[in-house]
């Protein structure tokens, strides 16, 4: 993955030191670089060339004529496919976040378990157009597979199944720790299959139907993140 860049907008010292903090721990466990700097200044932070970063963490409430919400208009307009996350005292503004597609909230008192959760989910948005290449072992041999050539992944007894337009490759594996090497065109619709949305012709209630034909049941302990997931893909794919 390449080095991910974050731009933080935080006035109170503390939340500053907090959220840094949790960033270091969180991509030092995931062994991500990353980098990032820190405004406390709306104007300032503004005044940066943000096109090559990857996510903003914007405080709401701030004691300044502009506030994080309206920082995060100019954002959307100025840089369309960076990601949005607030830093709030209360979701009494999550309704704003429609607004400008933010991706989460983060509340405070900062809490790391939250934080690593939401930070996980925006690394699944990071666009790669599925470039990607991974690299299985098939029946003795190493085979190469471009993301973007996969259809979908289901798994039998410990063993995937990589269906890609033209082959099938079976090799030994965990289909969770696949789903994490993946990027954000996939998503698990159950704990035996991984759809790449690229692929995907209809959902229809409980039934995932890809354009050839092949359908598979989306599960009920899967169907929240499916459709987020789903939605994420859209947004960053309009």
């Amino acid at each position: 993955m390449k080095k991910v860049k974050i731009a933080i907008l935080e006035d109170e010292l503390l939340e500053q030191e907090k959220t840094v903090n949790a960033l270091n721990r969180f991509f030092n466990e995931n062994n991500i670089e990353f980098e990032y700097f820190v405004e406390n200044d709306p104007n300032k932070y503004l005044e940066h060339d943000l096109s090559d970063y990857d996510l903003a963490i914007l405080d709401i409430i701030m004691p300044h004529e502009i506030n994080g919400f309206d920082v995060s208009k100019i954002i959307r307009e100025k840089y369309p496919k960076i990601a949005i996350i607030f830093l709030t005292k209360t979701l009494n503004y999550a309704i704003n976040g429609y607004e400008v597609r933010a991706l989460n909230y983060l509340l405070k008192p900062l809490i790391y378990e939250d934080f690593a959760l939401k930070m996980m989910a925006f690394l699944k948005t990071l666009n790669t157009n599925g470039s990607k290449i991974h690299s299985f072992k098939c029946q003795g041999s190493i085979i190469k597979v471009v993301e973007k050539d996969i259809v979908y992944i289901d798994i039998y007894k410990h063993y995937l199944n990589i269906h890609t337009k033209d082959n099938v490759y079976v090799t030994r594996g965990n289909i969770n720790t696949m789903a994490k090497a993946l990027s954000n065109i996939f998503s698990c619709c159950s704990s035996y299959c991984i759809i790449n949305f690229q692929y995907l012709e209809e959902i229809k209630k409980d039934d995932v139907i890809l354009k050839n034909g092949e359908m598979f049941k989306i599960t009920a302990k899967y169907k929240k993140d499916f459709m987020k997931d789903f939605s994420t893909y859209l947004l960053n794919n309009e």
